[in-house]
C-alpha cells in the first residue's frame, strides 16, 4: 500500500535509480558531523530503499511530491470511495488545516531534514490521520446516531487541573 504509486517501475528504471543513487550518495552525504550527532539505527532494508528512492525524493516526482492538504485529501477520497456521497467528501471542520499546513511548509521547505522512508512514513501517518477523520465524520452524520446524541447530550466536561500530591504523600 505504501509503495502502490511506485508498482510501474519497470526493470530498467529500478536499476538505473541504483547507479544513479550510489555515486550521487558519495557527494551529499555529509564532510563533518555536528558535535551531538548519532547514526539513526535502521534495518539494511531501509538503507537500501533510501539509496533507492533518493533520486526521486530529491527530484520530487510521484509520490514524492511536497506535501499538501489538497493532495492528501484526494489522496483519501481515492482510498476511501465507499464514505464519499455525491462526489464529494465531508472531513467536517477545517480547524486542523492550519497547524497541517504549518508543518507540511517545515517538511516542504527542507527536504534534507527527512530521508525517503521517513517522508513516505509521515505522508502515511496523515493520510490515516484523515481517513480517521472522514470516517468518524461519515458516522456522526449517520440518522442514528444524530438521534442518539440528540436523545442524549454529551454534558460539558469537568477538568480539574492541579492536583497537590504532596498531601497524598503526607497524609496517614
Amino acid at each position: 500500500m505504501l509503495f502502490s504509486k511506485m508498482k510501474n517501475i519497470s526493470h530498467n528504471h529500478f536499476f538505473m535509480y541504483i547507479i544513479l543513487a550510489l555515486p550521487l550518495l558519495f557527494f551529499v552525504w555529509p564532510k563533518q558531523k555536528p558535535k551531538y550527532f548519532a547514526y539513526p539505527r535502521i534495518s539494511w532494508k531501509t538503507f537500501l530503499l533510501n539509496i533507492l528512492f533518493w533520486p526521486v525524493y530529491t527530484l520530487r516526482i510521484g509520490i514524492f511530491k511536497k506535501l499538501s492538504i489538497k493532495s492528501l485529501k484526494e489522496e483519501v477520497v481515492r482510498r476511501e470511495k465507499k464514505l464519499v456521497t455525491g462526489g464529494k467528501a465531508d472531513f467536517g471542520d477545517d480547524w486542523y488545516e492550519e497547524a497541517w499546513n504549518f508543518v507540511f511548509d517545515e517538511v516542504n521547505s527542507s527536504p534534507s531534514s527527512f530521508s525517503p522512508v521517513g517522508f513516505l512514513l509521515l505522508r502515511e501517518l496523515f493520510i490515516r490521520r484523515l481517513r480517521v477523520k472522514l470516517r468518524i465524520q461519515h458516522e456522526i452524520m449517520d440518522t442514528r446516531v444524530k438521534e442518539y446524541l440528540h436523545a442524549h447530550p454529551i454534558r460539558q466536561p469537568i477538568v480539574i487541573v492541579g492536583l497537590l500530591s504532596n498531601y497524598l504523600l503526607f497524609s496517614t
